[in-house]
């Protein structure tokens, strides 16, 4: 998993929790980064669903909640790393139909380990898209 999930992640728990929260979620789910994350780093997939789990447990949500949350605090800041890639007159519907030509390509080329998926997109109507998600993981 890129290294820049795992800082927002951090972010996050930090931000509901405090930085000791975060640092006893990581103690919970076995995880050791002594170092910390680095933003283009590449972790094992292993880690990010152990911290899930450990959230999970700590919270009683259930890991989808967690990550819907997650996204819903992220999303400005992953969006805000390529601000000249995002057009201001695209609304969710219009990134979620570019975010595989624009913003994963260009981190694919930045980051020779990264594996964002694969996103296929259609807009069958105006109010709505249809994501085709291919990941390895």
């Amino acid at each position: 998993m890129h290294g820049i999930i795992h800082l927002e992640l951090r972010k996050f728990i930090q931000a509901r929790h405090g930085p000791e929260g975060w640092l006893r979620l990581l103690e919970q789910a076995g995880v050791a980064t002594s170092l910390g994350y680095v933003r283009v780093g590449q972790y094992p997939d292993d880690e990010l669903a152990a911290i899930l789990a450990a959230a999970a447990r700590k919270t009683g949500a259930a890991v989808e909640t967690i990550l819907e949350d997650f996204g819903e605090f992220s999303a400005a800041d992953l969006i805000a790393m390529y601000p000249g890639l995002v057009k201001p007159e695209w609304r969710t519907l219009d990134l979620l139909l570019h975010v595989e030509q624009t913003i994963h390509q260009v981190v694919r080329l930045r980051n020779a380990g990264a594996q964002p998926p694969l996103l296929r997109c259609a807009r069958p109507t105006a109010e709505e898209v249809v994501i085709t998600y291919t990941s390895p993981r």
